[in-house]
């Protein structure tokens, strides 16, 4: 085995770091048994801190003991013996012992570039340069599509994420999550060991334990299920199919708490197939978006092509037209306040003003017809020109009448396209994990790996998972952390962050992008490929071969392969437009109505709770609340003075017989009788950082209303609650008055006053104009008192 001892943990008395360089030393003889142990010399070395490491040290190298374990580690047939490294007279000797004594003692946090090649993304330096970061491609795996990314790397450590700007999907945009994910690598929290029935053990010993039951069952397996994350890997699909081979009753589940569900619904329902939409915003001039909030982040499919193509577009320039946006939207968005119009609805309102345009039928709120009024002519009067984007969270009825739209108006082909979906193995999920359940329930489950996910968390509430995992005679669960679902497994097996894998993912526009490890596994975590790998003829397959292998047929040979890993991506795999027809009408109406409705929404930063550890991502202000390490129910002011609450109060919610309680919070703009959550806080375990921070939404979600729900009853349980919002709602100047107003009292003024609005107002930090008054005067904004 090897110890490789990072040169920069050796410190000097005056506590500076020393010499970069690694010593790399490798044993090939055994020796006695040590009279001290490795658990020992971590006991006695725990809590030191600062100059206490030499006077511990050096009291714990003079030991027997000590020199017994240095002389299993380094036997005297290595490296001209051991003598020399423990020769007192020697400070060469002596670092060396000492950078040996803290690798041993855990606390050296020494890593190095993997065993298989990985390229760089400019040049392949001959050796590592001290100061000089390199740069390698991959991608950051969504189950809206991979984030393709360049890693700045230092010294073999990853240290910053960006986009990357070759790659034709991202074109060297990324978001807050993806570059918030380097921090879910250097979690302390994460898991680092195999864990069996509370116990720590190795690999091998699950290996060993499931190969063997699997063997049984070759050719059969009936009583097995993986139930997996939504895969956007082709060669994780590909280990799949193989598996279900020789397993031919094994079954995949893919479940993801925020799903397309609602999407693959719609295209198969109106196509008669599953279908991904891309839409071109470069070349429409009316976009009308239906709750789709695609300027907000990656939750939306394609977040970073289309939020560039908007900006391009809606850039004003003389003699270019400028592209015009109107939203309908339950809940205020990113999106609805950069629009021209905005109309909010609550959900149920939303899906049957979605239909209304379909069909041309009136709209009952005469708010909403005006504006559908306005919208449908609009869209006639740039047909082709114009395209209608439905939202991951609005109902199936609205996808659908989206693409009815889109055809009615001449838009396929032009401003949208139809292709084959980011998942390679697509599917409704929630109908799959039903299915699942009801075989829990009827007993047929013998073994249940989960890949990734925490169901003990996520699941709908209605489905009763927790006691039903507990009835599974044999359950695995593979992720990143010691969460709900870890603690209730008997096996927990440390799950590898991407930045340590090898694997691939398609983006949005379909480009297979290879996923490359930056850094050897912290943890020596797994990852879903090698947990299907062991199951098939060839178990010893590296993730990396099987990755070459499904780019093989593009990529053809060596100098192909090095050429995706240089860049990123494999050339050519981009998906081709598909000839579709819509088949079907409009779905009927599946957004519950009746009394306040609820809205489940994925959080801005947490998404569906995956990031919650990531302290970065809890501090970060939400988009438009400005909400920070919390979750609320979100409402508008009318509704909150129509159940007579306050932004201190606490409410429970209370849906078909299940409570949650919530901090409550104003957000302007929110549709009236209506609220919403954010999904993905209120962990019970996982993390030092998301345990206990905000409220559990999932725990009154079910299965039948997962995106919204009727009739939520809200009843004032406490008060005083101090939430965190970084800006409060004071940009508002109504009323005239001068600036010496400024020194009269609030009482006096005409209109309402704040600081921020007279600033705006007043000074004109923010100039503003029409698009008529800018023809005008394009100059508008460089004049004096603008």
């Amino acid at each position: 085995k090897k110890v490789a001892v990072q040169g920069d943990v050796l410190m000097e008395s005056t506590e500076k770091p020393m010499s970069q360089s690694a010593v790399i030393v490798e044993s090939i003889a055994p020796a006695p048994a040590p009279k001290l142990t490795l658990a020992e010399v971590r006991a006695k070395l725990d809590g030191k801190t600062g100059k206490r490491y030499w006077k511990n040290l050096d009291e714990l190298a003079a030991t027997p003991a000590f020199h017994a374990l240095m002389e299993e580690e380094f036997p005297k047939q290595s490296m001209g013996g051991v003598g020399e490294w423990l020769d007192s007279t020697s400070r060469r000797g002596f670092l060396k012992v000492m950078g040996a004594s803290f690798a041993l003692a855990g606390l050296a946090g020494c890593t190095k570039q993997p065993d298989e090649p990985i390229y760089p993304y400019v040049k392949q330096p001959e050796d590592l340069i001290l100061g000089k970061p390199m740069f390698f491609a991959t991608a950051h795996p969504f189950p809206t599509g991979a984030i393709p990314v360049l890693v700045k790397s230092d010294a073999f450590r990853p240290i910053k994420i960006e986009g990357n700007p070759e790659h034709p999907a991202s074109k060297g945009k990324s978001d807050a999550i993806t570059q918030a994910t380097l921090l879910g690598l250097y979690d302390p929290d994460r898991s680092q060991h195999v864990v069996h029935r509370g116990n720590t053990t190795d690999f091998s010993a699950f290996q060993s334990a499931f190969v063997s039951n699997m063997a049984a069952k070759k050719g059969s397996g009936a009583g097995v299920y993986f139930l997996s994350q939504t895969i956007t890997s082709p060669t994780l699909a590909g280990q799949w199919k193989q598996v279900q081979a020789a397993y031919p009753q094994a079954r995949l589940v893919q479940y993801d708490a925020v799903n397309r569900d609602a999407a693959m619904t719609a295209s198969k329902a109106v196509f008669g197939d599953f279908v991904d939409a891309q839409y071109k915003l470069e070349d429409a001039d009316v976009i009308l978006s239906l709750d789709a909030d695609f300027l907000s982040g990656i939750a939306h499919p394609g977040f970073l092509t289309l939020a560039a193509a908007y900006a391009a577009r809606h850039r004003y320039e003389e003699g270019k037209t400028m592209n015009r946006l109107y939203v309908v939207e339950s809940m205020a968005t990113v999106t609805g306040f950069k629009a021209e119009h905005r109309l909010g609805l609550k959900p149920s309102d939303l899906a049957a003003f979605a239909q209304a345009l379909v069909s041309g039928t009136g709209v009952g709120n005469p708010a909403a017809q005006k504006f559908a009024a306005a919208v449908l002519a609009d869209l006639k009067k740039n047909a082709g020109r114009c395209v209608v984007i439905p939202g991951e969270q609005a109902p199936a009825s609205v996808h659908a009448a989206a693409h009815l739209l889109n055809a009615q108006f001449g838009n396929v082909g032009k401003t949208v396209v139809y292709t084959e979906t980011v998942n390679p193995l697509p599917s409704i999920q929630s109908d799959d994990l039903k299915a699942l359940v009801a075989d829990m329930a009827a007993g047929k489950v013998e073994w249940l790996v989960v890949l990734g996910g925490n169901p003990l968390y996520d699941a709908p509430a209605d489905l009763n998972f927790q006691a039903l995992y507990a009835k599974v005679p044999n359950t695995v669960h593979l992720g990143m952390y010691v969460d709900e679902t870890a603690e209730a497994s008997q096996w927990h097996i440390n799950q590898a962050h991407y930045l340590e894998s090898w694997s691939d993912a398609r983006t949005y526009d379909g480009t297979l992008t290879v996923i490359q490890p930056m850094i050897e596994p912290l943890y020596g975590g797994k990852t879903s490929h090698q947990l299907l790998q062991i199951l098939l003829d060839a178990p010893g397959l590296s993730a990396m071969t099987a990755v070459a292998n499904t780019a093989k047929p593009y990529t053809k040979d060596e100098l192909g392969w090095r050429k995706a890993l240089h860049s990123g991506w494999v050339d050519g795999t981009a998906f081709t437009p598909k000839a579709v027809t819509a088949k079907g009408t409009a779905l009927p109406a599946t957004s519950p109505a009746g009394g306040v409705e609820i809205s489940f929404r994925p959080d801005t930063g947490l998404y569906d709770g995956r990031f919650a550890n990531i302290g970065w991502l809890q501090e970060t202000p939400r988009q438009v609340t400005n909400l920070s390490w919390d979750n609320a129910a979100l409402m508008s002011l009318e509704t909150m003075a129509a159940l007579k609450l306050e932004e201190t109060d606490v409410v429970e919610l209370k849906l078909n017989g299940r409570t949650v309680k919530a901090p409550v919070l104003m957000v302007p703009g929110h549709p009236d009788n209506s609220i919403t959550v954010h999904l993905g806080s209120g962990h019970r375990t996982g993390g030092r950082v998301s345990d206990g921070v905000g409220f559990n939404a999932y725990l009154i979600r079910t299965s039948d209303a997962p995106l919204s729900a009727a009739n939520v009853q809200i009843k004032k349980v406490d008060t005083g609650y101090a939430i965190c919002v970084t800006k409060v709602h004071n940009i508002e100047h109504r009323g005239d008055f001068a600036q010496h107003d400024l020194e009269k009292k609030e009482s006096d003024k005409e209109g309402v006053y704040s600081l921020a609005g007279h600033e705006a107002m007043e000074r004109s930090i923010i100039r503003y104009a029409t698009l008529d008054e800018v023809k005008k005067n394009p100059n508008f904004a460089h004049e004096e008192g603008a």
